[in-house]
């Protein structure tokens, strides 16, 4: 019994050894497995980083085209405001000197109708004149034409 019991001892001893070798390998392996988990993780992280660094400057660079495509629309846009201010601008100015040509021929033109129309009534009122002149003068006339019948009435009385 007493070398059973070494032997037990000895088989405990050896199987307890056994189980710390078992016990330091499991350790051993599950701090590499550990490890490796961690270093996956970490390549997966830096990874998810780099994509989400990427996102965020694909994001700012769809700001910054946009960016510079509305200040470019914004420029024709001013560009083409101004060209067309002018352009009203200039055809504003030829309006008005269009207007003002135009109310000169009228005006010359009225000035000439006026003119006409002046000399037309200046002649009627001549003719007028020259009618009522006559009218007025004739009761002088028949005065003359009486006093030369008188004269002749006298002259044939003295003959006959």
């Amino acid at each position: 019994m007493a070398t059973t019991k070494k032997t037990v001892k000895k088989a405990t001893a050896s199987t307890k050894s056994k189980v710390e070798e078992i016990v330091e390998d499991v350790r051993e392996d599950a701090t590499d497995i550990a490890n490796d988990v961690v270093e996956t993780l970490n390549d997966n992280l830096a990874s998810a980083q780099s994509i989400a660094k990427k996102v965020w400057f694909a994001g700012l660079g769809v700001v910054g085209r946009s960016s510079d495509e509305l200040q470019t629309r914004y420029s024709q846009a001013s560009d083409e405001f101004q060209a067309r201010i002018k352009q009203t601008k200039a055809d504003r100015e030829q309006f008005v000197k269009d207007l003002v040509s135009r109310g000169e021929k009228v005006q010359s033109e009225a000035e000439v109708m006026l003119q006409e129309g002046r000399s037309t009534i200046e002649e009627q009122i001549e003719v007028a004149r020259t009618r009522v002149t006559s009218i007025v003068d004739i009761p002088a006339r028949l005065q003359d034409v009486s006093e030369k019948f008188e004269s002749l009435s006298k002259s044939l009385k003295k003959t006959a």
